[in-house]
């Protein structure tokens, strides 16, 4: 006989393997071939489709089956709430629950060869442990939960279609190789848990609260699909998601499509994590509490769905992140509050390619940079421009947001590579502070108040981390550039930084009478940059200071003004400590003061070489008796 290859068993019991035996029970399976191992326990049957088990606290029960038929229903009856029972499968079949799962304690259902809660299972516990990894009987009588898959056991799974429902505060754990959640699982005030790995620690303390461990990553053939999903509710107080195996068995290492929801006694202590080493961790469902910490080292974090903290924190560190959904911290009544981190440190890139090329236009004596990117099954594309030639900072983008990321405060740093941002950044007068080797914002980058008035602070800061301790300069190669922004920029204090690259705006940073900071080896102007005053007020202040180069391109606006009937105009400063100012014709440079009353302000130009004006929009208009701008070249 043929034999059958390692990679089809494997897909087969994971795929079919429920499905194709949901068949094998009737109206009459029960639990059969039980043996006590250790503890006082007595068997009952009322009638034919029910079994009552009375059994002392540490009780460890061996079982040749443990199944449930749908018309059936196993009751625990336990000494208290934080009772505790080990059934174990010793058999080869696969246990199935149908039924009813009853218990005042805690029930731990161990089957190597899988569990199935299917669509009309039922469980009503204190808590409730259903894993293919084993547990020998001196861990589980001394409390150490050290769960572990038996060297020669079958890559099984955990899935649940059916209903569970945990109270008092108790928790739910499914371990396994592969563990599905498509039903509901019901936790009021407690803990639930998903874990896929060769050993996992489940550690419960005195005041209820679960923290699960995976020590040895899933080592299998290829399996694909994902190592945890779930793609139906979960309601608890904290929910753990967490996977780690070795790199490719999986598609996915943690996947939630369904609903996650964690609140406390008030939704602000709910507290929602996925951790996972291996493959991906993928979001296109909902998940909302008051604490979301999500972490994949190395490897991808990708969210198409919604991700919602009210006024908590969101927290989310991996190789790379792409985000194309919502990612929000703000409170649930609307208003801005909340923290969100987004932390990349680099990946092994191995599910994702890229290619760059460079093309030349001669009309406007510049490059384009064509970025195409690839990531999980996704195409990226950016394209960068670079008025010196250079390469547009790090070619390896880790953070990519299409979506939109809202918080009172934002931090945002992908060290040593790329961050491309295409959606929309918005703190309500928050902050916003983003770091990386370079910079791509074809979105909305915005710290105004959500009634738009000027307020918040941004900060991008763009080179790459050399001595990897935070200080942040670029390759020392004058023509790259670093900060490209195609989109808009808004907030009323702005600081721009690219120690050792350069800047190119093709887009507008908007300042409502604030400071908007650029620094940078080169910085290029073909946009709007703006900090006018508002009817009465005064102009903000402009510093663009170069070490190289610094051109005001033709069509372009660099303006501190009162826009109003009364105003003052404000400060403008052009620098290039070491090279050239540029400001070509029909360029602006404007700080006039108000129509009717009000100063112009001032213009500096400071060169260490030349400094060439051919526009005639550079100064700044005041009203009858009022001054003129003063222009001062250095």
């Amino acid at each position: 006989m043929r034999e059958i290859p390692k990679v089809s068993l494997i897909v087969f019991l994971s795929t079919v393997f429920f499905l194709s035996f949901s068949g094998f029970t009737s109206a009459g399976d029960l639990p059969q071939g039980a043996e006590v191992v250790s503890g006082q326990v007595s068997f009952a049957n009322p009638d034919l489709n029910t079994m009552n088990i009375t059994a002392s606290d540490k009780a460890i029960i061996n079982y040749n089956k443990f199944n449930i038929g749908a018309q059936n229903a196993v009751n625990f009856i336990q000494p208290s709430a934080s009772a505790v029972a080990l059934n174990r499968v010793i058999g080869a079949d696969p246990s199935f629950i149908q039924g009813s799962l009853n218990a005042n304690g805690r029930i731990f259902l161990i089957n190597p060869n899988g569990v199935l809660f299917g669509p009309g299972a039922i469980v009503d516990a204190a808590g409730m442990v259903a894993s293919t990894l084993g547990i020998s009987n001196d861990h589980f009588l001394q409390g150490r939960y050290i769960f572990q898959r038996d060297s020669g056991t079958s890559v099984s799974s955990i899935e649940n279609q059916g209903n569970i429902t945990i109270r008092n505060g108790g928790y739910v754990a499914l371990m396994g190789a592969q563990v599905k959640n498509s039903g509901v699982i019901l936790a009021d005030m407690g803990n639930v848990a998903m874990a896929s790995g060769n050993q996992v620690t489940l550690n419960l303390d005195d005041q209820g609260d679960m923290s699960v461990t995976v020590n040895q990553k899933l080592k299998a053939d290829l399996i694909g699909g994902s190592a945890v999903l779930n793609e139906g509710i979960i309601m608890a107080n904290k929910v753990v998601l967490t996977a780690k195996s070795l790199n490719k068995i999986f598609d996915n290492a943690v996947n939630n499509t369904g609903i996650i929801s964690a609140s406390g006694l008030v939704a602000k202590d709910g507290v929602i994590e996925l951790v996972a080493k291996g493959a991906a961790v993928t979001n296109d469902g909902d998940m909302a509490t008051g604490s979301i910490k999500i972490s994949n080292s190395g490897g991808a974090v990708v969210n198409n769905g919604t991700i919602s903290s009210d006024s908590g924190l969101i927290d989310i560190s991996a190789g790379s992140i792409n985000n194309a959904g919502i990612i929000d911290a703000n409170s649930n009544e609307g208003t801005s509050a909340g923290t969100i981190n987004l932390v990349a440190n680099g990946t092994d890139r191995s599910g994702c390619s890229y290619d760059h090329h460079r093309d030349h236009d001669k009309d406007h004596d510049r490059d384009h940079h064509n970025n195409h990117y690839k990531c999980d099954g996704r195409d990226r594309d950016h394209d960068t421009k670079d008025e010196q030639g250079g390469p547009a900072g790090d070619n390896t983008t880790t953070i990519i947001n299409d979506g939109m990321i809202d918080a009172q405060t934002i931090y945002i740093k992908a060290k040593n590579s790329g961050i491309a941002n295409n959606g929309v950044i918005s703190s309500g007068a928050g902050l916003i502070d983003v770091t990386a080797g370079s910079i791509n914002n074809a979105g909305v980058i915005d710290a105004n108040e959500d009634q738009g008035i000027s307020a918040g602070i941004i900060n991008i800061l763009a080179g790459s981390d050399k001595d990897g301790k935070g200080c942040y300069g670029g390759s020392g190669n004058d023509n790259s550039t670093s900060i490209t922004n195609d989109g808009i920029i808004s907030a009323y204090n702005i600081h721009i930084t690219a120690p050792d690259s350069g800047m190119i705006n093709n887009g507008i940073i908007l300042s409502g009478g604030g400071l908007i900071d650029a620094a940078a080896r080169s910085i290029i102007n073909f946009g709007d940059i703006t900090s006018n005053a508002a009817e009465g007020g005064k102009a903000g202040i402009i510093r663009l200071y170069a070490k190289d180069l610094n051109i005001a391109k033709s069509g372009s606006k660099i303006e501190a003004s009162a826009t109003g009937l009364n105003g003052v105009g404000g400060t403008i400063e052009l620098s290039a400590q070491k090279g050239n100012i540029i400001i070509e014709k029909d360029a602006v440079i404007d700080v006039s003061g108000g129509s009717v009353s009000g100063n112009a302000g001032t213009i500096t130009l400071n060169a260490g070489k030349k400094i060439t004006v051919n526009s005639k929009n550079v100064g700044g208009a005041a009203a009858k008796g009022y001054k003129q701008a003063k222009i001062l070249k250095k």
